[in-house]
Parts: C-alpha cells; structure tokens; sequence
C-alpha cells in the first residue's frame, strides 16, 4: 500500500483522510475493536505482531486475520506500519530527536527494518522526507509560494 504524500504535513493528512477515517468512524465486531485500542496504545512496543495481539487479546480464532482485513481494509501488519509511519513522520516534523531515534521510538529494533518500511510506505527515506519537509518550510517561511495540495514530498 503506497501513501501519496501531498499535503503540509502529508502523510498525517493522507492518513488521517483515507484510513484512519475508515477505520475509527466505523463500528466494528468486538475483538476488532478491542483489537485496534490495543494497537493504537502499544504500536510503539517492538514486540508486536499478530501472535501477540492475538495472546493480549485472548483470540483463539484462526480466520482472526483476514476478518481484520476484511473489516479495516488491510491487514494487522500492514495497520500496524501505517501507525508506526504516521507517527515516524510526526516526530520527524517536529525535528527533536534523529532518524535513528524515531525508528526506536516508533517499535522498530532495526533501523534498517524502519528504513525500509518507511520507503516502502512513503516512496522516499526518512531523510529525504525531512529534506523535503524543510524545503517545504523554508519556502513559507520567505514568503515564496506555499506547496500546492498536489505537491508531492517524496517521488
């Protein structure tokens, strides 16, 4: 699944419009909700995955998985990168701590994992996101013209 970034801060506003809207405007079965509450509030854990969440959540059916996918659009995994990407973005715009720190802060235990997920996610590295983002600032900031909505960050 490939985000198109083009907004201010785009993969937030992407997200937010497409999935996340989806996903919490819509009533779901019980264990998918409680489900995605334990998602939402321990994504950043580096041990999460299906078996896990299954474990935590007491879920012993195994079409568990594509009754996910089949109620939120994509899959637990693929869920789960998106939160991780969403908020990777958010600490990077707000340029406190750096690359590396990020993919530890978002659960990932390799950099190199958050790397590519990332890249795979956004069609560009996390750097070439926070080049892209300070160009965008910097532009606004000299009163030059502000991106357009169908500006893209990352090729």
């Amino acid at each position: 699944m490939r985000v198109d970034v083009s907004r201010g801060s785009p993969l937030t506003d992407t997200l937010s419009d497409a999935a996340e809207l989806r996903v919490l405007s819509k009533s779901h079965s019980f264990p998918i909700d409680h489900v995605l509450n334990l998602i939402h509030g321990q994504f950043r854990r580096m041990d999460m995955s299906v078996k896990v969440l299954k474990h935590d959540c007491d879920i012993r059916d195994n079409n568990f998985s594509s009754i996910f996918k089949r109620e939120i659009g994509m899959t637990i995994k693929e869920y789960i990168e998106w939160l991780r990407v969403r908020e990777a973005c958010s600490l990077l715009d707000r340029g406190c701590i750096t690359i590396v720190e990020v993919g530890y802060e978002v659960g990932y235990e390799h950099v190199q994992t958050f790397y590519r997920v990332f890249r795979r996610r956004l069609s560009c590295t996390p750097g070439q996101y926070l080049e892209r983002m300070r160009q965008q600032t910097t532009v606004t900031r000299n009163g030059h013209e502000k991106p357009q909505l169908g500006d893209k960050l990352c090729a």
